[in-house]
C-alpha cells in the first residue's frame, strides 16, 4: 500500500511539473526548430519583391455600377502599394464581363501619399466626357479605398485639378451608389454655369478638401481631409477666404496637426485668377469680368473660374497678397500649405504667385525666381504615417503608435527600422538596446524582409537583458526582437522576417532562435 501511495504521488508530481512547464511556454511564441537555411543575399535574381491581393474596381457588364474584381498585385521593394495597385487598375479587367473604368488613353505619371490620402497625377488622351472622367475617378478612389484603406483620393490631369462644369468638387470618395445615382447626383450639386442662369436659392454643398498642416517637429507637410459648407455661389475670394482661415487654424484632436500659417494671417487683396507674368492685365480682366457676373441675394460674385478673356492655353495662377504677418512663420512651409491646398482644390489652377504687403502698401513677392509656385517644388516636403511597434514603458506589451515620416521614405524598409529605433529610446522603454548604427541594410527578398545587423548586435542585445531578472530578461528580449518583427509584417507583402549579424547567420540570444524567418506574433500588441 505504502509503494502504492508514493507511486501516486510521484506521478501527479510530474504531471504537475509537465502542466507547470506548459503553461510557462504558452506565454511565448512557439519556438522554431534548428535549420540549416540561411536568409537571402541581397540582389539574387528576381527577388526583391513582394505581392499583395488588391480589389480593382472596373464597370459591370450593364454599365450600371463598379464591380470588384480580385487581382494578385508584385510590387519591387521600395515601390509604392498605391503604385502598383494603380498600374494594375489601368491594365484592365481580366474578367470578360467587366469594362474598363479608366479609359487606356489615360497614363499614370506619379501619385503622392499623405495621411490616408492619396493625389493621383494622370496625363494622356482626356477621356470622351466629363461623366467618363468622373466614373474614372470614382473607380481610383473604390480602388485605394478598398485595397489599401486610403480615406480620399485626387485625381489630377496634366498637374490640374479638374472639376466639374468648372466647379471645385472636393476628394473623390467611393460610397457604393450605382454609376446613374452618382451622375445625378453631381449634375444636381454642380450645374454648368454655362448653360443658363443659376437659380435663385443658394445651395450650401458638403465638400471633404484636402488641406495641408505640418508635424510637430515642423519639418514635413501634411495632408488632411476637412469637411467644408461652401456656398454653390461662392466666388474664388470666397473660397481661398475659407481655406486660408482652416488653414490658420490647424487640426486638433487625436489627429492633431500644427497650422502653417501664421496665427495673424489675413488677406490684404482679393485673389484674382490670372496668368503667370501678365499679372496686372489679368487682374483687370478679371475684375471685369467679375463686375458682370450674376450676383445672389447677399451679392457675391457667382463665378468661381477664370475669366474667358484670359489666354486660353495659358497656365491659370491665382495671385494672393497677404499682409506682413508680426507673428514668426515658416516662409517655405506656408508657401507649400497653400500651393497644394488650392491647387488641388481650385480646377484648372496650375499655382499660385504670392505677396506680402507692408503697411506702407509696399509688396514682396515671395520665392520671386520662379514665375509661379507649383505643387513639384514641394512634393519632397510631403509626410505619411507608418506605424512602428514598440515596447510599452512597462516592458510588458508592444505599443503600435503611427509616426509621420517623408512619403519617399515610406516603403524604405530600412528606414523604417530606424524610425522605429528611434521610437523605442523616445517613447517606450526610454532607452533603444539597439541604435541607428547597428543596422547595416534592410531589404526585400521574395516576401522575407531581411534584417542585416552589424557586429555587435547579439553582445549588445545580451548585455541589455543582463540588467534583468530571468523572467523579465525573457519577456524583454521577446518584445524587442517582435518589435521588429511586427513593424516591417505591417506591410502586407512581407510575411516574415529574418535576421543576420555581419552577413551570418544567427543562432539563439537568451530564448528565441533567431536561425530561421519569424512570422508575425499579433498578440504582443496591445492596441492592434
Amino acid at each position: 500500500m505504502m509503494r502504492r501511495c508514493i507511486a501516486l504521488i510521484l506521478a501527479l508530481a510530474v504531471c504537475m511539473g509537465i502542466f507547470s512547464a506548459c503553461i510557462n511556454e504558452d506565454s511565448y511564441p512557439p519556438a522554431l526548430e534548428l535549420s540549416s537555411d540561411v536568409p537571402p543575399r541581397q540582389g539574387e535574381e528576381m527577388l526583391a519583391q513582394g505581392e499583395f491581393e488588391a480589389t480593382l474596381y472596373y464597370i459591370n457588364e450593364d454599365g450600371t455600377r463598379l464591380a470588384g474584381e480580385k487581382r494578385t498585385v508584385r510590387c519591387e521593394e521600395g515601390e509604392s502599394m498605391a503604385l502598383c495597385t494603380m498600374r494594375a487598375l489601368m491594365d484592365g479587367p481580366q474578367s470578360q464581363s467587366l469594362k474598363r473604368s479608366v479609359p487606356y488613353k489615360l497614363k499614370l505619371d506619379k501619385i503622392e501619399k499623405s495621411i490616408g490620402i492619396c493625389n493621383v497625377y494622370l496625363s494622356g488622351g482626356f477621356p470622351g466626357s466629363e461623366s467618363d472622367w468622373l466614373i474614372a475617378r470614382l473607380a481610383i478612389a473604390a480602388t485605394l479605398s478598398d485595397t489599401l484603406g486610403i480615406q480620399a483620393v485626387n485625381v489630377l490631369y496634366n498637374g490640374k485639378e479638374q472639376g466639374y462644369n468648372s466647379n471645385a468638387i472636393g476628394e473623390a470618395r467611393y460610397l457604393g451608389q450605382s454609376l446613374d445615382k452618382y451622375a445625378e447626383d453631381m449634375a444636381e450639386k454642380y450645374p454648368d454655369r454655362s448653360k443658363g442662369s443659376m437659380s435663385e436659392v443658394v445651395k450650401y454643398i458638403d465638400q471633404y478638401v484636402t488641406m495641408y498642416f505640418t508635424n510637430a517637429e515642423r519639418t514635413l507637410i501634411a495632408a488632411h481631409s476637412v469637411q467644408l459648407s461652401v456656398s454653390s455661389e461662392a466666388s474664388v475670394t470666397d473660397l481661398v477666404t475659407i481655406l486660408t482661415g482652416k488653414l490658420a487654424a490647424g487640426i486638433s484632436g487625436e489627429d492633431a496637426l500644427e497650422p502653417v500659417l501664421p496665427a495673424d494671417f489675413t488677406l490684404a487683396r482679393e485673389p484674382r485668377i490670372g496668368v503667370a507674368g501678365m499679372e496686372e492685365e489679368e487682374t483687370d480682366a478679371e475684375s471685369s469680368a467679375e463686375k458682370n457676373t450674376s450676383k445672389d441675394k447677399t451679392g457675391e460674385a457667382s463665378s468661381t473660374s477664370a475669366p474667358s478673356s484670359l489666354p486660353l492655353f495659358a497656365p491659370k495662377v491665382i495671385y494672393i497678397t497677404i499682409n506682413q504677418p508680426k507673428n514668426d512663420y515658416d516662409e517655405r512651409l506656408m508657401c507649400a500649405a497653400l500651393t497644394l491646398t488650392l491647387t488641388g482644390y481650385l480646377p484648372g489652377i496650375s499655382g499660385i504667385v504670392l505677396y506680402v504687403e507692408a503697411e506702407d502698401g509696399t509688396r514682396t513677392k515671395l520665392v520671386d525666381d520662379v514665375d509661379y509656385l507649383t505643387r513639384d517644388m514641394y512634393t519632397d516636403m510631403l509626410g505619411t504615417s507608418v506605424s512602428v511597434d514598440y515596447p510599452d514603458e512597462n516592458g510588458s506589451m508592444l505599443k503600435r503608435e503611427n509616426k509621420i515620416v517623408p512619403s519617399s521614405d515610406e516603403y524604405d524598409l530600412t528606414k523604417r527600422v530606424l524610425t522605429l529605433i528611434d521610437a523605442q529610446g523616445s517613447s517606450g522603454l526610454g532607452f533603444a538596446p539597439l541604435s541607428r548604427d547597428d543596422v547595416e541594410r534592410v531589404y526585400l527578398a521574395d516576401g522575407i524582409a531581411v534584417i542585416e545587423w552589424k557586429e555587435g548586435f547579439t553582445d549588445k542585445l545580451k548585455e541589455a537583458l543582463s540588467y534583468e531578472s530571468a523572467e523579465s530578461a525573457d519577456r524583454l528580449e521577446m518584445l524587442i526582437i517582435y518589435s521588429f518583427v511586427n513593424t516591417l509584417t505591417e506591410l502586407p507583402y512581407i510575411k516574415k522576417v529574418w535576421m543576420s549579424e555581419g552577413g551570418e547567420k544567427l543562432g539563439m540570444i537568451n530564448r528565441i532562435y533567431l536561425g530561421n524567418a519569424l512570422l508575425r506574433s499579433p498578440g504582443l500588441t496591445g492596441n492592434e
